[in-house]
């Protein structure tokens, strides 16, 4: 996946692309946790930005998982693409 992503920006595709960006889950200033993000970057023309995570199927289930990506994309107002296998 990462290989792929590299192509896609040495195409023009995408840019700012980065791996493994951590994201504090605050409430009422304080930090509760953390969410690390396989991939970040920008699509667009730098207008959007991607944050995914490549997880299998297995993981996706885990409810820990799923409730902090539910916080995260409450906080940051983004969604949180997953990647991997359905």
């Amino acid at each position: 996946c990462w290989f792929e992503l590299q192509l896609r920006e040495r195409a023009g595709e995408i840019t700012s692309l980065k791996r493994q960006v951590r994201f504090p889950l605050q409430v009422n200033g304080e930090v509760v946790g953390h969410i690390t993000a396989d991939f970040t970057w920008l699509e667009d023309e730098g207008r959007r930005l991607i944050i995914a995570d490549y997880k299998s199927p297995a993981t996706r289930k885990e409810a820990a998982y799923r409730l902090r990506k539910r916080v995260f994309e409450a906080l940051y107002k983004l969604p949180l693409l997953e990647m991997g296998k359905a």
